[in-house]
C-alpha cells in the first residue's frame, strides 16, 4: 500500500533492487540478496555525467552550465535542478521569469498553469526515467526500481502518464531487459 507501481511486471523477490531518492540531490543505492540477507550497496550515482539527448535539452544545459566542465545528473534531476530548469528554459526562450522555489515550479507544472514550468517538469520526468534505467542496467535491477525522496511521491500522477516509463524503456537493444522491470514510487512518509 506504500508503493505505486509504474509499468513492468511483478519484481523477482530475490533479484537486485535499485533505490533512488530525488530531493536536494539524487541518491542511488542497490540492495543485493546474499543468500542469507539483504546487503545495501551505497554509491554516488547522482554524480555521474548527465547526457542530453536532443538539441533542446543540450541548449537548456548549455544555458545553465556552459561554464561547467562536468554536469552531474543531480544538477538537473533534483529539487534545485527543477528550479534551475525553469530558469534555463525561460532564459533560452527570452522570457522573463521570477526566481521560483522547487515547490512553485512543481505546483505550476502539475496544474499546467505555467508553460515554462510544464516544460521543466516534462524534462525532469524524462531525465529521471533515463537516469533510473541507466542505473537499473548498471546493477541489473530485476528486483525493481524504488524511487523515494521528496519529489516523486508528490508527482505520482505526472510520473504515471507515460513519459517516465517511455524514457525508462527506450534503450535500444536493452529495451527487452528493461520493460519487465517494475518501477515503484515510495509513498511511505518516512521510508
Amino acid at each position: 500500500s506504500e508503493l505505486h507501481r509504474i509499468g513492468g511486471r511483478e519484481a523477482d523477490p530475490r533479484a537486485t533492487k535499485l533505490v533512488l531518492a530525488a530531493g536536494t540531490g539524487i541518491g542511488a543505492s542497490a540492495l543485493v540478496w546474499t543468500g542469507a540477507r539483504w546487503l545495501a550497496v551505497p554509491g554516488e550515482g547522482g554524480h555521474i555525467t548527465f547526457a542530453a539527448h536532443t538539441k533542446r535539452e543540450r541548449d537548456v544545459i548549455d544555458v545553465l552550465y556552459a561554464d561547467q566542465p562536468h554536469v552531474p545528473v543531480d544538477r538537473v534531476v533534483s529539487g534545485p535542478g527543477l528550479a534551475n530548469l525553469y530558469q534555463g528554459i525561460a532564459k533560452l526562450d527570452g522570457a522573463k521569469a521570477a526566481a521560483l522555489l522547487t515547490n512553485d515550479v512543481l505546483t505550476r507544472g502539475l496544474s499546467r498553469s505555467d508553460a515554462i514550468a510544464e516544460e521543466a517538469l516534462a524534462l525532469f520526468i524524462a531525465w529521471l526515467g533515463r537516469f533510473a534505467s541507466d542505473a537499473a542496467l548498471m546493477v541489473g535491477a530485476r528486483g525493481g526500481v524504488y524511487i523515494g525522496g521528496g519529489l516523486a511521491p508528490r508527482m505520482v500522477d505526472a510520473l504515471s502518464t507515460g513519459l517516465f516509463r517511455r524514457s525508462f524503456d527506450e534503450k535500444g537493444q536493452m529495451k527487452g531487459f528493461l520493460e519487465p522491470i517494475p518501477v515503484y514510487i515510495i509513498l511511505a512518509k518516512f521510508a
